[in-house]
């Protein structure tokens, strides 16, 4: 009896030891990335980025509606079956569509196409990133129509990284409205601390006609390096707004994704894993989330696909909807 006691108090110590190994650990990589971070944060910019407008419907912006810029890239130059059931959905809930892709070009068919979903469509230089794009929409249309931030109801950022909606955008921006939120998104990410994701970004109309919203985005800048731009305009939008106390809301919070299988994230990993990618299919099933990263097709991060099957998913929850699909990467 003694000996088991013994045993017991012998495995237990060895558990805290590893819990505190693991923490020391998690500390050291978060300042290592910091450092890593930082550093990133001194490379250089392209002051002179090349932007056209291929197509430009100005009075679609002064109508007061609900605005979309919406970033994409294609090294083919193509807009695939998800981007387009993606903007049809965006037109559905009444978003006017800026367009902007950093592809080398667009082919003729996806201009066609474009043009009857969006009423601004740019190609710029592809660097800057999805800030980069959104950034070039407000000044085109800015340039054109000055009051019109003080105009627009709301502004969505989006971009084609993710593939849906498999569920409808309504209800969601129905439940955000009640919380009266200056700015919102559908996930949040505390590493490496904590920030609204960017794949789908919405921001009240007091918000985008302050001084402080318009100065970020005539701010940004097209840096050449991913970090450099996560850094000072993804997290450090989320920073800036919280400090000026502007009110933030997120449509899946991350301790609801998390409580619908906290085993799934390794301790050392808790609470910075990206819920998008441990929680992708739960999402989906059990909360109704609209969206898919591509990411988790294209790379399977950390073996996440042994969840589930993507298209095997969608062909699940699509299968009495139109607009169905194949993901083809």
């Amino acid at each position: 009896m003694m000996r088991a006691n013994e045993q017991k108090s012998s495995f237990k110590k060895k558990n805290i030891f590893l819990i505190k190994l693991n923490q020391i650990l998690l500390f050291i990589r978060r300042k290592i990335s910091g450092l890593i971070l930082n550093l990133s944060a001194k490379r250089k910019f392209s002051k002179t980025t090349e932007v056209k407008s291929l197509y430009f419907n100005l009075e679609a912006f002064k109508e007061a509606k609900k605005t979309c810029f919406f970033s994409h890239y294609s090294k083919e130059g193509e807009v695939s079956d998800h981007v387009e059931h993606y903007l049809n959905s965006l037109k559905d809930c009444g978003f006017t569509i800026a367009f902007c892709s950093t592809s080398p070009q667009l082919s003729a068919g996806a201009l066609s196409l474009l043009q009857k979903k969006c009423d601004l469509i740019l190609l710029r230089e592809n660097v800057g990133l999805d800030f980069g794009s959104w950034a070039s929409c407000f000044r085109m249309i800015e340039k054109s129509f000055p009051d019109y931030m003080n105009q627009c109801p709301g502004l969505l950022w989006a971009n084609d990284s993710v593939i849906g909606p498999l569920y409808p955008l309504p209800p969601i921006f129905k439940k955000m409205e009640m919380g009266q939120f200056d700015y919102w998104s559908l996930t949040e990410n505390h590493y490496p601390s904590t920030h609204l994701q960017s794949y789908f970004l919405y921001f009240q109309n007091n918000l985008i006609k302050s001084p402080f919203f318009r100065e970020f985005v005539t701010g940004i800048k097209d840096f050449y390096d991913r970090k450099r731009v996560i850094v000072n305009y993804e997290i450090g939008l989320s920073q800036l707004l919280s400090q000026r106390k502007w009110k933030r809301g997120v449509a899946f919070p991350y301790n609801e994704i998390f409580a619908l299988e906290p085993d799934r994230v390794p301790r050392n990993q808790y609470p910075y894993a990206d819920p998008t990618l441990f929680f992708w299919d739960l999402l989906i099933e059990k909360l109704h989330f609209p969206f898919l990263k591509r990411s988790v097709v294209r790379f399977n991060p950390q073996g996440v696909l042994r969840y589930n099957e993507p298209q095997k998913l969608i062909d699940q929850v699509m299968s009495d909807k139109e607009g169905r699909f194949v993901l083809t990467d």
